[in-house]
């Protein structure tokens, strides 16, 4: 989590297996987190599941549940990131290599937009991402109504940008929030 203080933004590529590619058949997601020089700091990939949970990433898609291990060069676990089973308001909640909560992001009811609540540990809302009604894979980061950062999907990435001023544990909480982005909105 300290490198994301210095870290302006990231590129969060998905890696496709040849499987998802031929069969059209959806395994586990993997990604790879890297800075804007293409420098990999972080490998992200679903926890292994037994049987039945193939059948849920099969049959329930972007409504299921799963569990994200954000890990380190080293092989360290930087953040758990951990999406209960909704139909609708979707949410990811975020842990640190400790398993201490960090925050949340909860998808919300929204006619035109789409549109998320990010909150702190203390559940405080502390962020809102918005989905721009023209333009379906960006989405503002906003705090107290000010844009601090983006969100933006092209093919199988994503990019952030963060304003300087926001916190190592605050740039934690909204890259768990890209994943859920990509779960709910762009994952076939």
């Amino acid at each position: 989590m300290k490198q994301l203080e210095k870290i302006t933004s990231l590129k969060v590529k998905q890696e496709k297996e040849w499987s998802e590619i031929f069969k059209q058949f959806e395994t586990k997601n993997r990604y790879s987190i890297l800075t804007t020089a293409g420098e990999k700091i972080y490998y992200a990939q679903e926890e292994h599941g037994n049987f039945f949970i193939a059948c849920l990433r099969f049959f329930l898609k972007a409504f299921r549940p799963f569990t994200i291990n954000i890990v380190e060069q080293k092989g360290l676990t930087a953040l758990k990131l951990v999406k209960p089973f909704c139909f609708y308001f979707h949410h990811i909640n975020i842990f640190d290599s400790k398993g201490n909560f960090l925050g949340k992001t909860q998808r919300c009811f929204s006619a035109l937009r789409k549109k998320y609540l990010v909150f702190n540990s203390e559940g405080k809302e502390i962020y809102k991402l918005i989905g721009h009604i023209f333009r379906p894979r960006t989405f503002k980061i906003l705090n107290n109504g000010k844009e601090c950062g983006k969100i933006l999907k092209t093919a199988d990435n994503f990019g952030i940008k963060f304003s300087r001023e926001l916190s190592a544990k605050d740039k934690s909480i909204l890259l768990g929030a890209v994943f859920l982005i990509d779960i709910v909105y762009f994952e076939k």
